[in-house]
């Protein structure tokens, strides 16, 4: 049963001379049209008729419509980069957090150290993203999902360890140590910067990591250079390897640097030499004991 559709709209072009066309000429050209629109062009053009084209398609784009297309149409017809993506601003943002490295900021809040406020910043986002991490190692789609808030938490917690140093680097410089109290907050200092080293080495894989995840998963940057490096399987998986020793690694020197921390406080008794913090510290030198008088 030949299944026919309503009859085509026809106009003759300007240019063209009338051309006479018989009824039963005509419901061919129409059939043929409805039917093989190949044939129908031929039809037509021998007749000296061209059907109307039918109106761009509105409303929501179906699937393989050049319209539901991720990439922006500046970087379709340029080739360009989104320069706007995750990663680059992820990168930018990361090197922006060592702009708090030279900052040192002794006291706050009326006099108060500074130091023993901000360590509660790292103490409790750099076991936190670690953790986290190697959790997404093991989920590729939570990784690519929420990696950004992730990158974005580890860069804050990248700071947070910048700004922890150099206070308790000003602590250490209004404090005048002697003995095993010295020698704690050495080591402790020690532990400090090794973590810090690793845990900006952590948070650049991460944003590699995180990177390359997407490029493989059919996200591409546009940028051809990163693309090609980056959209490697194999490197994906010496990444996400590497992720995972740097988040142990991180952690352990995180729990070491506060283990040297606490013994410097509750071992060793941290003591100036006069004034300022003296009798600070619960149990310390010249804080005096419960029934009164002096040690």
């Amino acid at each position: 049963m030949t299944m026919c559709f309503p009859r085509a709209e026809l106009r003759k072009p300007e240019s063209a001379a009338a051309v006479p066309v018989s009824l039963e000429a005509e419901r061919e050209i129409i059939l043929a049209g409805d039917c093989r629109p190949r044939h129908a062009a031929v039809g037509l053009e021998a007749h000296g008729l061209r059907a109307r084209q039918p109106p761009a398609p509105r409303g929501r784009p179906r699937p393989g419509d050049a319209r539901m297309s991720s990439v922006p149409a500046a970087a379709r017809g340029t080739g360009g980069v989104d320069w706007r993506r995750a990663e680059f601003v992820l990168t930018l943002l990361a090197f922006l957090g060592f702009l708090t490295l030279p900052i040192r900021i002794t006291t706050i809040y009326s006099g108060l150290p500074a130091h023993p406020l901000f360590v509660h910043v790292p103490v409790i986002l750099v076991p936190t993203t670690v953790l986290t991490a190697i959790i997404f190692v093991f989920r590729r789609d939570w990784l690519v999902r929420y990696g950004i808030a992730l990158a974005l938490v580890s860069i804050v917690a990248m700071s947070s360890l910048f700004l922890t140093m150099q206070a308790g680097a000003a602590l250490r410089g209004e404090l005048q140590l002697q003995g095993r109290a010295a020698q704690l907050i050495s080591e402790h200092s020690h532990a400090a910067h090794i973590l810090a080293i690793v845990y900006v080495a952590f948070t650049a894989t991460l944003i590699l990591t995180f990177a390359a995840a997407r490029i493989c998963g059919g996200m591409p940057t546009g940028a051809a250079i990163v693309d090609r490096l980056l959209g490697a399987r194999p490197l994906l998986a010496a990444l996400s390897v590497a992720l995972v020793v740097l988040s142990l690694a991180a952690g352990y020197m995180c729990f070491r640097t506060g283990d040297l921390g606490a013994k410097a406080v509750w071992e060793g008794r941290l003591h100036p030499r006069a004034g300022g913090l003296q009798g600070a510290l619960p149990g310390g030198p010249g804080e005096p004991k419960p029934g009164g008088g002096a040690p």
